[in-house]
């Protein structure tokens, strides 16, 4: 049996899954106001004080520097689980604590495909849109223009992928959850690590609001599918289960017309931005 660790990223005190596959990682926890009585991200080599820009990257990258004799490493959320069996049409589904505990959400579903796939990943949600207009929406247009110019500048071999992925392409596999063996992982942080502090050194974002200030975590995510693709990971997904009484989601019915209309919407519109990129140049959003 392969030695496995999910990082479940905390910062409050709430609900977590501690098992022999669940490791709760207290992120920010060299500033936090609590101690969540968990393993904090602030031992051993870390950057647990970023946690306001980096968001659950810390935890990430405390894990990449400091565990040791683990076969594969992935990351999710105390909120935000992998739900390890199929859910047709969507990313996610929603769940009471309760409801999360009676799932069987076990390593016995999971090492049947660690042997066949370099990477798992959360099922993507889709846009009607590109990637780079999704999180030009989200945040700001410039931050994703200076991510795009480092990428180029530091890794050009990368940028086609880059381009593929955020200007190409309308799924995103989010959250920065993953699931991947230990050789991919620290490939993966040398690089995105390398691309986000060249990133950090070009911009102050401590003048930024506390959501916009987590934009290198938001990076991470678009990133990590980055190198899915300039490395043809093998990859298969599951969808999210997110612990929140307080939402509901739309009918299967209503999944598949959103899951359809979006991806027609995406289709039209690819010619036009083609020949935007080609008869302008520079971004295709």
């Amino acid at each position: 049996m392969p030695q496995v660790k999910i990082l479940v990223c905390s910062h409050k005190e709430d609900f977590v899954r501690s098992d022999d596959m669940h490791m709760p990682v207290q992120g920010g926890k060299a500033i936090a106001k609590v101690d969540l009585g968990i393993q904090g991200d602030n031992t051993g080599e870390n950057i647990s004080e970023k946690n306001p820009y980096y968001s659950e990257m810390t935890v990430l990258y405390w894990a990449w520097k400091n565990l040791k004799d683990v076969d594969y490493i992935g990351l999710c959320h105390y909120r935000r689980y992998f739900k390890f069996s199929s859910l047709p049409f969507r990313s996610i589904m929603i769940a009471s604590v309760d409801q999360f505990q009676r799932m069987k959400n076990t390593t016995f579903n999971l090492s049947k495909h660690l042997g066949k796939y370099d990477i798992i990943l959360a099922k993507p949600f889709i846009y009607p849109y590109s990637l780079d207009v999704n999180f030009s929406i989200e945040h700001y247009s410039d931050d994703y223009r200076l991510l795009k110019k480092v990428v180029l500048g530091l890794f050009p071999d990368y940028y086609p992928s880059f381009i593929h992925v955020m200007e190409e392409n309308n799924k995103f596999y989010g959250c920065n959850m993953f699931i991947a063996k230990w050789d991919i992982l620290d490939n993966y942080c040398k690089w995105v690590f390398a691309v986000l502090v060249e990133v950090e050194k070009l911009n102050d974002y401590s003048k930024y609001s506390t959501y916009q200030a987590r934009v290198l975590g938001a990076m991470g995510e678009r990133l990590l599918q980055v190198y899915v693709h300039k490395h043809k990971l093998k990859f298969k997904t599951y969808p999210i289960v997110m612990l929140d009484e307080q939402l509901s989601l739309p009918s299967v019915s209503k999944s598949i017309t959103h899951f359809i209309t979006v991806n027609i919407a995406f289709l039209i519109t690819r010619p036009w931005r083609w020949w935007k990129a080609k008869y302008f140049g520079g971004s295709r959003s």
